[in-house]
């Protein structure tokens, strides 16, 4: 992503911006799932109960992935990348892509369609600067009940008051944001493994790092050259 970077500076400047569009998707879309598995499967909160931090009384009673229905907010190489794993899990797959884009991954719905239908949502759209909330206070309240919301993209992409808030009044049965966005203070009575927060490494790989400095490194020679590169503006 490069939503904190100012391009019309870059571009008043002649200065190009290269992106890495490919270097974490898989990565990114695996780490979806890892979190959309953890907080199913409660394997946090097992895991804190076997070493003894929690006590024994906590549930850790899990819910199958079979036959629900997930929900995408942008359908872009992440989204799709997410929605390939979701057939091994025999899931139902519904999108929603602001460029209205066609695919046999699952079913194109409205963007309400998608709050009130899964059961888990997905948010893996683009961020932009100053941009309000996709999923907003009015959104939370147009969601399933008991549904999940799972962040990896960005923090910015949900209003995080009306989620917790949601997560607290059990509108929603959790929260996975990649990101700190919560302190210990305003977890204070939330339920254990409602919200589970993981320190912004969807990104973070071998071969996620082994790609992008591949390519960062092509496209420093591309541009030398004067060869077509991945630009987000500039020349």
């Amino acid at each position: 992503g490069y939503d904190w970077i100012d391009l019309a500076a870059m571009d008043r400047r002649n200065i190009a911006v290269s992106i890495l569009p490919d270097y974490s998707t898989q990565t990114v879309a695996e780490h979806t799932w890892g979190i959309i598995l953890t907080m199913s499967r409660r394997l946090h909160l097992s895991d804190r109960v076997a070493a003894g931090d929690l006590p024994g009384h906590i549930s850790l009673r899990g819910w199958e992935l079979s036959g629900k229905t997930l929900g995408i907010i942008g359908l872009g190489r992440i989204g799709k990348a997410v929605a390939r794993i979701a057939a091994a899990f025999s899931m139902n797959v519904v999108y929603h892509d602001r460029q209205d884009l066609k695919s046999d991954l699952g079913s194109a719905c409205s963007f309400k369609e998608i709050l009130s239908s899964a059961d888990v949502v997905v948010l893996s759209c683009s961020c932009d600067r100053g941009a309000a909330p996709v999923i907003d206070s009015s959104a939370v309240e147009e969601m399933k009940q008991g549904a999940y919301l799972v962040n990896p993209a960005r923090p910015a992409l949900a209003d995080n008051d009306a989620v917790l808030k949601a997560v607290r009044g059990k509108r929603l049965a959790g929260y996975a944001v990649d990101e700190r966005v919560y302190t210990r203070a305003q977890l204070a009575g939330v339920e254990p493994g409602r919200i589970l927060q993981t320190a912004h490494t969807a990104w973070y790989s071998n071969e996620a790092i082994e790609r992008g400095t591949q390519c960062w490194s092509d496209n420093l020679v591309a541009m030398a050259q004067g060869r077509p590169v991945n630009l987000a503006r500039g020349k």
